[in-house]
């Protein structure tokens, strides 16, 4: 019997890590470029947030290049130190950067909704991997009813945080709460990203959250969609926080934030 059971055990371990590896591998179909391209039915916009992050931004900018229907342009909210080098990359992959203050994300990203001209807004963080489909796939939704869309996520730089979340992403328990698709209109019908929930002054408010609970308590449970594709993010914030991701760390949020981008 205790043969069988290992048996078993082993054979439900290698289906998981088949899946966690499948996964991967669309969460990386950004990096190259797409079988196919089809005709945008909607202006859609990239709109990213970053702070020193010309070692990441350059990955999300070529996978959002990468489209099998095309963003119609890509915003940048940059409050990085000056000479950093985010500008310089976020430019030479085509993006408008538009400065920001720095400290307080929720101000960011409305700042790049705001220069947008997109019918349709993609909120994205700077260290994430758009799988090629994404922008099909979100609007696919949209159009099907969802008032916001949301991928799954899987980690591209760390294959032992990778499998510990696959489990909750495989099972539909959560997504990708930094990288959600919604209308412009419906974006700013909900008053856009909160000023009161902001990670560097209000303790454990996350704004992308907040976001989503309030879309789904003004529009009801079914208007989030859950996306049954996976974009790539890094897992520093893993590393950092663990599975609390920022959590209970934050009893100086300033710091532990800093901390995590290695500031």
């Amino acid at each position: 019997m205790n043969g069988w059971l290992a048996l078993g055990a082993a054979v439900t371990s290698m289906a998981y890590k088949a899946s966690a590896d499948d996964a991967l591998r669309v969460a990386l179909t950004g990096l190259d470029e797409p079988a196919y391209k089809r005709q945008p039915r909607y202006r859609v916009s990239l709109v990213a947030i970053a702070y020193n992050e010309h070692k990441y931004i350059g990955n999300l900018l070529r996978s959002a290049n990468n489209q099998t229907e095309p963003f119609a342009e890509m915003i940048v909210a940059d409050c990085s130190e000056q000479g950093e080098g985010t500008r310089e990359v976020s430019l030479s992959f085509g993006a408008r950067v538009v400065p920001v203050s720095r400290g307080d994300l929720s101000a960011s990203r409305n700042a790049g909704a705001r220069a947008a001209m997109g019918d349709i807004l993609m909120f994205c963080d700077a260290d994430q991997i758009l799988s090629s489909c994404l922008v099909e796939k979100a609007v696919d939704a949209l159009e099907s009813g969802a008032v916001l869309a949301e991928p799954k996520l899987a980690l591209y730089d760390s294959g032992m945080w990778h499998l510990l979340i696959h489990g909750p992403q495989m099972i539909g328990m959560h997504g990708a709460p930094t990288c959600i698709t919604i209308t412009a209109k419906d974006f700013w019908s909900v008053g856009g990203y909160s000023a009161d929930c902001n990670i560097f002054s209000t303790e454990h408010c996350h704004e992308d959250t907040e976001f989503i609970n309030r879309v789904v308590a003004t529009y009801g449970p079914q208007s989030m969609k859950l996306l049954p594709i996976y974009i790539g993010t890094s897992a520093r914030r893993f590393r950092k926080f663990g599975f609390g991701g920022y959590g209970d760390n934050f009893a100086t949020p300033v710091r532990s934030y800093q901390e995590m981008l290695g500031v």
